[in-house]
Order: structure tokens, then C-alpha cells, then sequence
């Protein structure tokens, strides 16, 4: 898995990518009977339509750029970010559909925490970004 992560983050971001139209599609044509004029459904929605994209570029980013660390210690780092990252798209599709309607905001949490994770998960800042 560790050898493949570049095409998995690759995967993963491209096939969210994907999605995002239909998330918009849905949003398009359901919003108006969905939020009777409540325009905090209406933003509730669009933030987590572009809570998507979001996670869905991080992925593809990383796909194109991920380079292993040199040290094990932020091999070892690197690669705990990524599995942390990879649901994250998953759980934020999870969000749109559950969340604008519910007073809790669970999911859209766990989803920025791993992608914050995974950013802040290399702590080698030394190597040059790049194939």
C-alpha cells in the first residue's frame, strides 16, 4: 500500500472529483423544495458542496506530488496522514447529504480534522515538492 499511495490519493481524488457535478446537480434541483426559504439549508449545503471539492483536489494534489520521506519517522507520519485522508471525501459526501438537516455538525469535523491531519503530517519540510 505504501508504494501505491500516489495512485490511490490519485484514485480517490479524481473519482470525488466526479461526483462534486452531481453533488451540484442535486443541489440544483432539490434545494428549493428542500429549504422552504431557510436560506441556512441553502448554505449548509453549498458549504459542504465545496467541502467536496475540497478534499477532492487535496487528494489529487497528493496524488501528483506525494514524495516519501527520505526518514522513517516521517515516512511512517506521512503515511498515517494519508490513510487518515482518504475516507475524508466519503465522510464529506456523508455530510452533505445528512448534516444540513441536523443540529449536530459531526461529520463535517472528522472530515476537516483529517485533512488537516494530513497536512500537518510531514513534519520534513527539507524536500523539494515534485515528481
Amino acid at each position: 500500500m505504501k508504494g501505491r499511495l500516489k495512485e490511490v490519493h490519485l484514485l480517490v481524488g479524481v473519482t470525488t472529483l466526479l461526483v462534486f457535478p452531481g453533488t451540484r446537480g442535486y443541489m440544483r434541483m432539490n434545494i428549493p423544495e428542500l429549504y422552504g426559504g431557510e436560506e441556512t439549508i441553502r448554505y449548509l449545503f453549498r458549504s459542504r458542496h465545496i467541502s467536496i471539492l475540497f478534499s477532492s483536489l487535496i487528494n489529487i494534489l497528493l496524488g501528483i506530488y506525494l514524495r516519501r520521506s527520505i526518514d522513517p519517522g516521517n515516512a511512517r507520519m506521512q503515511f498515517t496522514g494519508s490513510v487518515l485522508l482518504l475516507p475524508a471525501p466519503a465522510v464529506h459526501i456523508a455530510a452533505f447529504v445528512v448534516e444540513p438537516f441536523s443540529e449536530v455538525r459531526f461529520l463535517t469535523t472528522v472530515a476537516a480534522f483529517a485533512v488537516f491531519c494530513r497536512d500537518h503530517s510531514s513534519r520534513d519540510r527539507r524536500l523539494p515538492i515534485g515528481p
